[in-house]
């Protein structure tokens, strides 16, 4: 897929990707929304996001994807989405290890992990003032419920389930 227009500009060096897993699965950089295409695609991303820094293997990715019960094509179409995603987020790093992958972003360019680090430090502040600005901070973070237009099926929607119980848990630390 070609870069968006706005990232012709940019050398690959100063292109900044943020990504967001709180709502549908994106990433953008400074000329915009990178079009991530089809739900299963965005779902391999979605799960590379969450495990950032970490293998997530092969088997995983399928399970997450399809359930219990994948299509017989499945390793491949799951090897298909990973190189798509490469092309497209040439600037991050998505490394084949082993009969897995791993993404390294900088845990501040994904949402969930800005969002986690504002409630932790919510947690520990004991002035409601500065406490209440930081959840709220957080909870702003969501745009939907997660992993929103990614794959629905398979195991997907149980992590998508969890992650909402944390936007739930401190919604009530905020009120």
């Amino acid at each position: 897929a070609p870069p968006a227009s706005g990232d012709l500009l940019l050398p690959a060096a100063h292109r900044v990707i943020t990504f967001g897993v709180l709502g549908p699965v994106v990433a953008r950089t400074d000329g915009g929304e990178i079009d991530i295409g089809e739900p299963r695609r965005r779902a391999v991303l979605g799960s590379l996001l969450l495990d950032n820094g970490r293998v997530v293997r092969l088997d995983r990715l399928i399970a997450l994807l399809w359930g219990h019960h994948p299509p017989v094509t499945a390793r491949k179409a799951v090897q298909v989405y990973v190189s798509q995603l490469r092309r497209m987020l040439r600037d991050v790093p998505l490394e084949t290890d082993g009969d897995g992958y791993l993404l390294r972003c900088p845990p501040e360019s994904i949402d969930l992990f800005v969002f986690r680090d504002l409630v932790g430090r919510a947690k520990q502040e004991m002035a409601p003032a500065p406490r209440r600005a930081l959840l709220s901070k957080a909870v702003g973070l969501w745009r939907g419920d997660a992993l929103a237009g990614a794959a629905e099926d398979g195991l997907l929607a149980w992590v998508g389930q969890s992650l909402d119980e944390e936007r739930l848990t401190a919604l009530e630390d905020l009120y």
